[in-house]
């Protein structure tokens, strides 16, 4: 069924409005749905209703767009979210795990697939109007080049449960099919008009009266660097650690002193997220911003998996392991160490190690006997929470 004859039928727009909309089309090749919104015959929801009726996806309406996750940009690249007219909405948590939600212009068979290769995750798939897929790609992606955050992955809630339970996903219902008009309220519509940049100053801001300059403040003398801490007292600090977070920052500060850079991930409904780390390019934002499907090929699958520490250079891997990598390409071609932190014979947690300040097998021991260490601990915390 054509999109004018499901908007009729539905009594979203008059026959003449789809039947003048059609015409402008023949001459200048838009899509009716475009044409429609912008001649204000119909909104921008009711068209994304109706590409849900031919398409058979769920309609993703314009309160849903607002509250994507605009952290989701580093998941999926720009170029291709601009060449298939894609973009990437929330997390959804199934039984299957977890799944992306992306809303489409096309969602095709072949587009679908294509970002759920790239991202290397399930993909459930949401279509809206053309208008607001455009104007949401354009926010998206030019946001994330004015940040000029490192090409890392994507965003989740990267805090860790103590009692390592499944954290709840982001909270992201696609309306149905045959659902209602959703009106939103004045500040939704507010937003929305300013996000896409109807709301402009129409004076300039008056001119400040000129101030006289400060006098220069005296530098302030650098840090004195604090030495790292030894392998002894880190297990000694990780023994009496009374949160989760002071455990990762224990394991970070000890490999500070003999790796030029570190990471620890949280392992979570088959996604590792970024916690804490240094070197390189993983900055505070790209750790915040850092997510790895722990899916084959990928070095976090394997020591994952199989519950053994890598050492040595990294083995070839997918997309999102190389985009991890790279936030370590400053450091150079180096060898890495992997290890998984367990509880109770389950890994909640991976610890990266890049580029050893001194011999390679040392340093991935003592890294190896912190990493042990940290699982103590976190048991004991849950223990702790428990009432054990």
């Amino acid at each position: 069924m054509r999109l004018g004859e499901i908007l009729v039928a539905a009594g979203w727009v008059d026959p003449a409005a789809v039947d003048a909309a059609l015409t402008h089309q023949r001459q200048h090749g838009r899509r009716l749905g475009a044409i429609l919104v912008e001649a204000g015959l119909v909104e921008a929801d009711d068209i994304a209703r109706g590409l849900a009726r031919q398409r058979g996806v769920p309609a993703a309406l314009e309160r849903h767009l607002s509250q994507r996750d605009p952290a989701l940009v580093s998941v999926l690249p720009g170029a291709l979210a601009v060449g298939i007219g894609a973009v990437p909405v929330a997390w959804s948590r199934g039984a299957q795990g977890m799944s992306l939600v992306v809303c489409f212009r096309d969602p095709t068979p072949a587009n679908i697939a294509e970002v759920a290769r790239v991202t290397g995750v399930p993909v459930i798939p949401a279509v809206a109007c053309e208008v607001v897929i455009s104007r949401e790609i354009a926010l998206a992606y030019a946001a994330a080049a004015a940040a000029a955050v490192p090409d890392g992955v994507a965003d989740v809630d990267a805090a860790i449960d103590v009692n390592f339970d499944e954290p709840s996903a982001p909270a992201f219902n696609l309306v149905d099919l045959d659902d209602g008009r959703v009106h939103r309220d004045a500040s939704q519509t507010q937003l929305s008009s300013a996000r896409a940049g109807g709301l402009l100053p129409t004076t300039p801001p008056p001119v400040a009266a000129p101030v006289a300059p400060r006098a220069t403040p005296p530098p302030v003398p650098p840090p004195v660097p604090r030495p790292a801490p030894s392998k002894a007292a880190t297990c000694v600090a990780l023994a009496e650690a009374g949160e989760r977070d002071q455990v990762a920052d224990l394991a970070i500060a000890f490999a500070r002193g003999a790796w030029r850079g570190a990471v620890v991930l949280i392992v979570r409904e088959g996604l590792a997220v970024g916690h804490r780390g240094f070197g390189g390019n993983a900055t505070e934002a790209a750790l915040a911003g850092m997510l790895l499907p722990l899916a084959p090929p990928s070095m976090f699958a394997t020591v994952h998996d199989e519950q053994r520490t890598l050492i040595g250079a990294p083995p070839p891997g997918n997309l999102a392991q190389s985009r991890f990598l790279k936030l370590f390409e400053a450091i150079g071609p180096a060898p890495v160490v992997l290890i998984p932190v367990t509880v109770r014979q389950r890994v909640v947690s991976l610890v990266f190690a890049i580029a050893p300040l001194g011999s390679l097998a040392p340093a991935a021991a003592a890294l190896g006997e912190v990493a042990q260490a940290m699982g103590e601990a976190y048991e004991r915390l849950i223990r702790e929470a428990k009432g054990l």
